[in-house]
This record gives C-alpha cells, sequence and structure tokens, in this order.
C-alpha cells in the first residue's frame, strides 16, 4: 500500500486517487496483512480497469480516477463488506 494519506479529500503529492482510497481502504480493516492485500489487489485492479475505460472515453486520468473511485462505493460500505469477507477467511483458516 503506499504511504500518502489524504486530507480533507486531498490526496498526498506522489499519490493517485485510487492509491490513497485503497491505502485508506486497508488501514479500516482489521486482519492478516496478506489477506487485507489480496482483497484490496483485487479492487486496485478492479478501480484502474474502469479508470481505463473512462479515459477511452475521453475523461483526464484524475478525474477518470476520482469517477471510478466515486463508482466503487464510500469507504465505510466497501470496508463493511471486505471485513465481512475477513472474518468469514479467517472463520475459515481456523475450522481446517
Amino acid at each position: 500500500m503506499t504511504a500518502g494519506a489524504a486530507t480533507a479529500g486531498k490526496v498526498a503529492a506522489g499519490t493517485s486517487v485510487i492509491d490513497d482510497y485503497v491505502d485508506r481502504l486497508y488501514r479500516m480493516l482489521k486482519g492478516p496483512s496478506h489477506a487485507k492485500r489480496d482483497l484490496l489487489a483485487e479492487a486496485r485492479d478492479g478501480l484502474l480497469d474502469a479508470t481505463e475505460a473512462l479515459e477511452r472515453r475521453g475523461l483526464g486520468r484524475v478525474e477518470a480516477e476520482r469517477r471510478a473511485v466515486r463508482e466503487f462505493g464510500l469507504l465505510s460500505e466497501i470496508a463493511h463488506g471486505y471485513q465481512r469477507e475477513l472474518s468469514v477467511q479467517a472463520m475459515e483458516c481456523t475450522c481446517d
């Protein structure tokens, strides 16, 4: 994950909108780092795919990233769903 963090909705220098979003989501989740990284790698890939599609439709990179993140969902909602998934994974690991 990136070291950058956003303040007041602004992305830290040297990070992308997507990197900032994924970094903040990572910090909101509880669980093993490897499991969080796996989930968030998929999320990041999806956000990048959405960004590229939006760029092909004529949006600039930053605006395309912003729209992709907005359409992906609110951090609180996404974190809730991902946290549930991490909990299920943890239960499966302890039941083997």
